[in-house]
């Protein structure tokens, strides 16, 4: 069977292991992992890897956003009791530094590896994400 990289590579990203892509390709393990030892289809991999990285940053950062929205709305209403609203300014300034801190890491950490064209590094830092993530 002739499957392209592109085809390959949708599967990878869509399955849990390679045995399970493979299946779903109608192909051998020991074939998707002679493919993936090509270079052509490690950079089409690695490629679609960061773009889906990318797009996973931006759809998390529009999240955040909008809470953050919600926060002022209740910071601004002043039919709500004062506590509520100062509660509200609080975690906007605590939430605001923390998903800054974050969002910087992901920036630096995907851009490096878009530049190195390694993907795999992009986890390097994964651990200091989630540290800030449970402050």
């Amino acid at each position: 069977m002739n499957l392209s990289n592109e085809q390959i590579v949708a599967a990878l990203l869509e399955c849990r292991t390679n045995k399970e892509a493979a299946a779903k390709l109608g192909i051998s393990e020991s074939a998707l992992y002679k493919r993936q030892r090509n270079a052509a289809f490690r950079a089409c991999y690695q490629n679609a890897n960061l773009s889906l990285l990318q797009h996973s940053i931006m759809e998390s950062r529009t999240n955040a956003f909008a809470a953050l929205r919600n926060l002022q709305e209740i910071a601004d209403n002043k039919d709500l009791p004062a506590q509520v609203r100062v509660n509200a300014c609080d975690s906007l300034i605590r939430n605001h530094c923390k998903l800054e801190s974050i969002a910087e890491k992901l920036d630096v950490t995907a851009a490096a590896a878009h530049q190195e064209g390694d993907f795999f590094s992009v986890f390097d830092n994964i651990d200091d994400l989630l540290e800030l993530r449970e402050e």
